[in-house]
């Protein structure tokens, strides 16, 4: 299945009364992060973009692409080990845990942090990009680690 790969990134979180503020993150062409809080509605017209696009894709890598594939090419396809249901009910499982996780970190460790694993900067890069000493941004790195670690400790799979 296709995942999308859009240049932003769309969130919801929560302020401590409970209410729902939703955002889009993007780089601009300087490399620079810009995290921006949008109306619900906004928020609505991305997800259903990104729904579209990834229906389009799984539609083109089921059938169109098919057609412009070599025979060789096709049967180096059909060789590959295919996971069982266990091994994609398990990804599935802990792509969704780390995703709840990720969205409960202070924004900033968040931040820090997809950045750094992955959009593949370095501690430096953060360091310079934030204005801050690369030590701060080790911290904060580890410091959400730590925190995501923890939830996954007692997560045993296959039962």
């Amino acid at each position: 299945m296709y995942r999308s790969k859009n240049p932003y990134k769309i969130r919801i979180e929560k302020d401590e009364t409970g209410k729902e503020h939703y955002y889009v993150s993007f780089k601009d062409g300087m490399g620079i992060t810009h995290d921006i809080e949008i109306s619900y509605e906004l928020y609505l017209e991305f997800k259903s973009f990104e729904s579209e696009h990834i229906r389009e894709a799984n539609i083109f890598q089921r059938y169109i692409e098919h057609m412009q594939l070599s025979e060789s090419q096709l049967h180096k396809r059909a060789m590959q080990q295919q996971k069982s249901v266990d091994d994609i009910v398990i990804d599935k499982t802990v792509m969704e845990i780390l995703e709840r996780e990720l969205s409960e970190l202070p924004e900033i460790q968040r931040r820090r942090l997809v950045l750094y694993y992955f959009h593949g900067l370095t501690y430096e890069g953060i360091a310079k990009t934030e204005g801050l000493s690369k030590v701060a941004i080790k911290y904060a790195i580890d410091k959400a680690m730590k925190k995501i670690r923890k939830k996954f400790k007692n997560f045993k799979l296959g039962g």
